[in-house]
């Protein structure tokens, strides 16, 4: 897989919000990355790594799964490892879902959200 900068060769991406208020549902957001093929790189994903999975190669992994967004810093985190995705692979793209378990929300509903990359 090439990269705009050769030296990149591992991505960190983070996501922080902020708990329901008390008494409400919880919140909870998630990491997906879904990997291309190279020669169809606009068509359907070859795999998605979203909450309790991984690649099947080990080189996208969610390190880190938080439910609630409780706790400091960044609650959740995937790891993209460019440099071992194989080159039949030719584009990750990495998106952030709002689980609409027990409440219907929006980004906007949700406080105090970042990424970090």
């Amino acid at each position: 897989m090439s990269t705009p900068n050769k030296d990149i060769e591992k991505v960190e991406v983070r996501i922080k919000w902020d708990p329901s208020p008390h008494g409400e549902p919880d919140i909870d957001l998630d990491i997906i990355a879904a990997t291309y093929p190279a020669d169809e790189p606009y068509g359907s994903p070859a795999y998605l790594v979203h909450f309790d999975s991984r690649s099947p190669d080990g080189t996208i992994t969610l390190n880190r799964d938080s439910r609630t967004g409780q706790g400091f810093g960044y609650d959740e985190v995937m790891t993209i490892e460019l440099d071992r995705l194989a080159d039949r692979y030719g584009r990750v793209v990495v998106g952030v879902a709002i689980q609409q378990r027990e409440a219907r929300r929006t980004f906007g509903d949700v406080e105090s959200t970042g990424v970090q990359i």
